[in-house]
């Protein structure tokens, strides 16, 4: 594998995960271009990665902006022969509570950002990733995928969801020698900066 051809589009980088990762396959070589939601974010990026989107994952013309940007990317260095090698759909909120307390807002909204944007980002870049030898999509999941308890049935059931979508996907990409795979981390503090 040839990180220098490799382009990796990571949601949710303004801090934690989305963030380390960021920073971190930018030095191993790879064309990153992050999303973020925050000016913080981006500029805590900007001269790291190759590129920083606004990007509300959960709103489709900020996806097309994002599409945008890498198509654009991508063919401003089309000597390099660039591929889009992976998609991290990292972006996510934990918005936990008793079901008495939460009004419906608060579970559609979990929904949204992490189970539909994941498939919606997914449908938007296969063409790409379907160009590439070996192509990836992470999903950033977590322990919650698979346990629930008291408080965390917004985010418990966001995350089953997506590990449902996640192992058809697996199957159904596979003929394109896409690879799916979960991340499944137990509870994190929020990690800004190294």
């Amino acid at each position: 594998l040839d990180k220098t051809k490799c382009v990796v589009i990571i949601t949710g980088c303004d801090s934690g995960f989305g963030y380390l990762t960021a920073i971190e396959l930018s030095k191993q070589g790879y064309h990153v271009i992050a999303t973020c939601m925050t000016v913080d974010g981006a500029e805590r990026l900007n001269n790291i990665v190759a590129a920083v989107v606004y990007c509300d994952v959960t709103k489709e013309e900020c996806i097309l902006e994002l599409s945008s940007v890498v198509n654009h990317y991508m063919e401003e260095n089309k000597e390099k022969k660039l591929k889009l090698w992976s998609l991290i759909n990292n972006a996510g909120i934990c918005t936990t509570g008793y079901i008495d307390w939460l009004p419906m807002e608060v579970y559609r909204k979990v929904m949204e950002v992490n189970y539909f944007a994941p498939i919606r980002l997914t449908k938007e870049f296969l063409p790409l990733l379907k160009g590439a030898k070996g192509a990836r999509i992470v999903n950033l999941s977590s322990l919650a995928g698979f346990l629930s308890g008291h408080f965390m049935g917004p985010y418990s059931a966001s995350k089953h969801a997506l590990e449902g979508v996640g192992k058809a996907m697996r199957e159904e990409l596979a003929p394109w020698n896409i690879h799916v795979c979960h991340m499944n981390p137990g509870f994190m503090g929020y990690v800004y900066s190294v």
